[in-house]
This record gives structure tokens, sequence and C-alpha cells, in this order.
């Protein structure tokens, strides 16, 4: 978080955003913002729960951050949308006191492919507030856990616009289609982020602080699973690194380099700063992709790894819907 707050200048940002700008901040943005509009966070704790995994809390600046879930929940708005968003850490809001901020959109229950974190914490996502705004000088600012932008939820993405004042259909910036590189190709990028992954599970049952979070080899692979499908993806479509192909095959050999269990954790510390770079080029290209019209990889639904908390997978559900199903507010 401290990292996010020294990467802008704030200072700038709030006077666009009283000048007239819309602001939408998702996730750590959400959290960091919150001051703005006097948004209260309720997924706090004094401390860490007990016999949970430690990708399940976060220290933040003000203590301890708890993840009741992660992956995809089910919403319901102030005029009766309902949609569906992934949640990955995003918080929960506070019930406001007064009638500001607004909540504009409320938690009501995951979807199938979700996982409990907090098996034993389910009010979190019972109807307590997922999406707030509120006026900033001649602007505004809308905070939420979710997010809202993720490109396999179009019916969020519908919802989103329509609060910000536009009318789905409405003409966008044309995005040109990434042309295809010829190196490095798809499949080995593919290869070299699983043995990433593997060399991360060698060191699962280890934690080291890096700055404000606590992380493990299990957390490190989480990670890596995340980019796995959307590398295969690129592989698929024709791999297109806009540019920067060349530095990304040195990233995944300094992150098989350094993750793994020889090392110790300044070792591992440079190793997932690697993979973490790594990440923001191959994300680069998919969301490039998939704005010029390349369609969502194939959804799986797999059972959730040995972390979870038994019985979180059978955890009440709600069917996602698609953008043809959401209810206009």
């Amino acid at each position: 978080m401290a990292a996010l707050r020294a990467a802008l200048d704030w200072d700038g940002v709030r006077a666009w955003v009283e000048g007239g700008g819309q602001l939408v901040a998702t996730c750590a943005g959400a959290y960091l913002l919150r001051d703005w509009i006097g948004a209260g966070i309720a997924n706090v704790a004094d401390s860490a729960p007990e016999r949970t995994p430690e990708r399940a809390w976060t220290l933040c600046e003000e203590g301890i951050v708890v993840h009741p879930v992660r992956g995809p929940v089910s919403l319901g708005s102030s005029r009766g949308a309902t949609f569906t968003a992934p949640v990955f850490g995003g918080p929960v809001f506070s019930e406001p006191e007064g009638e500001l901020p607004r909540v504009e959109a409320r938690y009501a229950g995951v979807t199938r492919g979700a996982v409990w974190l907090l098996a034993d914490r389910p009010e979190l996502l019972a109807g307590t507030p997922a999406v707030v705004s509120a006026p900033v000088g001649r602007g505004s600012a809308i905070l939420s856990g979710p997010h809202l932008e993720h490109p396999d939820h179009p019916a969020a993405h519908m919802w989103l616009a329509g609060l910000l004042g536009h009318e789905p259909g409405d003409p966008m910036e044309p995005t040109p289609a990434p042309r295809p590189g010829t190196e490095p190709k798809g499949e080995e990028i593919v290869r070299r982020l699983a043995s990433v992954r593997g060399r991360a599970i060698s060191i699962s049952d280890v934690s080291w602080r890096s700055g404000e979070k606590v992380w493990n080899g299990q957390r490190v692979a989480g990670f890596a699973d995340a980019v796995i499908p959307r590398a295969k993806a690129l592989a698929r479509w024709g791999w297109a690194p806009r540019g920067r192909a060349g530095g990304l095959l040195q990233l995944l050999d300094a992150a098989e380099r350094c993750i793994g269990a020889r090392a110790r954790p300044e070792i591992w510390d440079q190793g997932f700063a690697a993979l973490s770079e790594a990440a923001a080029v191959l994300l680069d290209a998919y969301f490039a992709s998939r704005r010029a019209g390349m369609p969502a990889p194939p959804q799986r639904v797999k059972r959730p790894s040995r972390i979870a908390p038994e019985g979180g997978f059978n955890a009440p559900t709600a069917r996602p819907l698609t953008s043809k199903e959401v209810r206009r507010d």
C-alpha cells in the first residue's frame, strides 16, 4: 500500500477530480482512497484469524485486513441490477452512517468457482456494501471492492458504464489489434511460468515478509495460476508482447533462478519482483488482445486447493449472469 501511495501524484489526481473528473478506484485503490469519501472498512481485524491460510489476511497501514473469499461474487445494485465480478482481496465497506457515501451495490453471495478463505465469516458478503461513491468537489469518486473492469464479466462493465453516465453501445476509442511477434513463442512462456509455479510450490510451507505483506510459496503459486491461463490464451491467439518480448524471457529466467528451496527470503523477493514484472507484460498483451476482439479463454471450475476450508466449495452459490441478462438501472 505504501508503494502504491508513493507511485502517483495524488494531490494532482485529487485536483483533477475536484475539477470535475470521475475516478474509479478498485481493490487496493479503494483501500487507499477511502478517506476521500469517508468510507469505512468492515473486513478488518485486530489480529490474524487463527487456523487460516496466510492468503486470507494481509497486513495494512491500520492493522489486519481479512479476505473472506477469492473469485467471482454476486452483486446487486441499489436500483435492482444484478451482475457478477471477481474479488481478489478488495474491501468490504462499512454501512454508511449518513447519506454519504452512497452505496451503489452490495455483495449478494458467491458464484461457482469462488473459494471461501474464511468460511466462518459469510456475513461479510451478506448484503454488505461492495461499491460506494460520493462527490469530490465538482467531480466524483467510485470505490469498488470487486474488479468491475474484469474482461470476463461484461455485465459489470455495462453497469459501471451506466454509473458513469454512459449508455451501452456508446462508441469507444478503437484499440488496434496487437501484431503477433515471432519470439518468444507462447508455448515457451507457458512452460516457463509452470516452472516458476513448481519452484514456488517447493517453498509452500515457508513464509517471509515483503514490505507490509506476508508471502509464502503457495501465495506465489496462486499468483502464477492467475497468469498462466492468459499466457495460454496468448499462445493460441498468436504471441503479442507489444514490443517487450526481449525482456520477458530475462524476467522469467530471473524468477526461475530466485524462487526455490535453496534461496533466501531476500532472493525470493527478487524472484517475485521479476515474476510480477513479467506478469505485467503478459497481461498488457492479453487485455489488448481482448479489447481487439479475441474471445475469453474457456472457464474451467476446479476444486479449491488444500488450503481452502472444508466445505468452502459447497458454499451458497449464485448463477453467473451474462451481459444479455443484466437488468439495467
